[in-house]
């Protein structure tokens, strides 16, 4: 598994944010509100569907950091299009699936929120920071589409859940107050599911900010 995801390597220290996380998780029961408990369309606050084809600005693709930079994206199974699409995305020209949010700065420009790309047994799920800021409700949005990538993607007990989510919930703080800044390399160690790593790095393309890059290994 880990040689399939090598990039690991180009970090020279992982930042454990909840050194305490994995034993709390233990803790957890099952039946705790905070649970995912179903699909839910993460892109219906930011956008509306009919009005995506009017779209200025093309999605910039998220930041990899893999052994073979020019490996394509992997065609999706029935079951993970129809997965994504009850998420509220929508397949792009390159293959990925994505979100759109109304720039608020500008009611006529659209940009990339979220990305989802399967590449060479990795799941890469991405969400733009526009300007390195989140939007209202960004955060919690970023929160649910990871947890629901790991329900479809992994095994682990959802009683890990709510671990994971403090998690998250830490590193969006971190990145708030500085603590965590952009880095094309420095990648972040997530205690479930095994080998999963976060990023939060400078953009590429025509978009102004940064992103927030879940890798999810598959095998």
């Amino acid at each position: 598994m880990l040689s399939k995801i090598s990039f690991l390597l180009l970090s020279t220290a992982c930042l454990c944010l909840l050194a305490n996380s994995s034993e709390a998780q233990k803790n957890i029961k099952p039946g705790n509100e905070d649970e995912l408990t179903k699909t839910t369309n993460i892109c219906q606050v930011f956008s509306d569907n009919a009005a995506i084809d009017g779209q200025t600005v093309d999605p910039p693709a998220p930041v990899r950091r893999l052994v073979n930079e020019d490996i394509s994206p992997v065609a999706l199974t029935s079951t993970e299009s129809e997965f994504y699409q009850d998420l509220g995305m929508f397949r792009s020209h390159d293959g990925s699936y994505t979100c759109m949010a109304l720039d608020p700065d500008n009611a006529r420009r659209r940009f990339t929120l979220f990305k989802v790309t399967k590449i060479d047994g990795v799941v890469v799920i991405s969400s733009f920071l526009n300007k390195g800021e989140f939007l209202s409700g960004q955060q919690e949005a970023i929160t649910n589409l990871f947890l629901e990538m790991i329900s479809f993607y992994t095994d682990i007990p959802t009683q890990y859940y709510v671990g994971i989510k403090r998690y998250f919930q830490e590193f969006y703080l971190r990145i708030e107050d500085g603590r965590i800044k952009p880095s094309s390399t420095q990648v972040y160690l997530v205690d479930e599911p095994e080998a999963t790593v976060i990023l939060y790095h400078p953009l590429q393309g025509s978009l102004k900010g940064t992103g927030l890059s879940l890798n999810i290994p598959l095998n």
